[in-house]
């Protein structure tokens, strides 16, 4: 209850940063709607969490097995605390999604393979650097260091995360948007994540989402970046607003 009183908080708040959002078509890649013009490939934040969940899937991981969350997490200078609900103490890679546990994706970089995590960001269209340690590697399957994309580069990932049919990523998107960090997309989306990125400059960080609409059978991925805001709650908000402008 806690944390659905947060969510509503914070889509009440008026958007700070500037506004892009792509709407694209799953079967063919075509951007259909577009609002605003940043093109710049920035860190991706936990957007990129779905996209590795199915990277290390692909490599063998099991994304039913639990993890305890450890909630506290300091990487690089940058602190990466754990901000869902206490109660959460033991994830899966599906509750991992829906509350973008940083803990879990955190201990599960530590152990993976830094060439495939790379090469599978790159087989999604991201802008992938090479890692030179287990510390870097961490940071990127948390979208906050080598990595970088573009709200278009956004879209077509989750466009190519769509394709490859991963039940366990989908579910962990669709209790996000009813439970989770994405609850201000609203329930018109099928399954959604938020994402919170480090700006190069400033201390208000940018807001991501990437959202499959409509919610009984998909044919769109709508992705929203927040420049400079409050983050992805607000970026799911956001979200919801051009979905009801764009479905008409």
């Amino acid at each position: 209850m806690v944390f659905r009183s947060i969510v509503a908080l914070w889509a009440c708040l008026s958007v700070a940063g500037a506004e892009t959002a792509v709407l694209m078509e799953l079967a063919s890649g075509r951007v259909v709607r577009r609002a605003g013009s940043d093109g710049r490939a920035v860190r991706p934040g936990s957007v990129v969490k779905p996209l590795v969940l199915a990277v290390m899937m692909d490599a063998g991981v099991d994304a039913r097995k639990e993890i305890g969350c450890r909630r506290e997490l300091r990487l690089g200078g940058h602190g990466l605390n754990c901000s869902h609900p206490a109660a959460v103490a033991r994830v899966d890679g599906v509750a991992a999604i829906a509350f973008s546990c940083n803990s879990y994706f955190a201990e599960r970089a530590r152990g993976f393979d830094g060439g495939l995590l790379e090469r599978g960001l790159r087989g999604f269209g991201l802008r992938v650097e090479a890692t030179r340690s287990a510390e870097e590697r961490v940071l990127q399957a948390l979208g906050e260091e080598r990595v970088r994309a573009t709200p278009e580069e956004v879209a077509e990932a989750y466009r190519r995360l769509w394709q490859k049919g991963r039940r366990e990523v989908f579910e962990g998107m669709q209790q996000a948007v009813e439970v989770g960090t994405a609850q201000a997309a609203g329930r018109e989306f099928a399954g959604g994540k938020t994402g919170t990125a480090r700006a190069d400059a400033g201390v208000s960080p940018h807001g991501w989402f990437a959202g499959f609409v409509p919610r009984e059978s998909p044919t769109h991925v709508l992705v929203v970046f927040v420049e400079t805001g409050r983050g992805g709650v607000e970026a799911s908000a956001v979200a919801a607003k051009w979905w009801k402008a764009w479905r008409r």
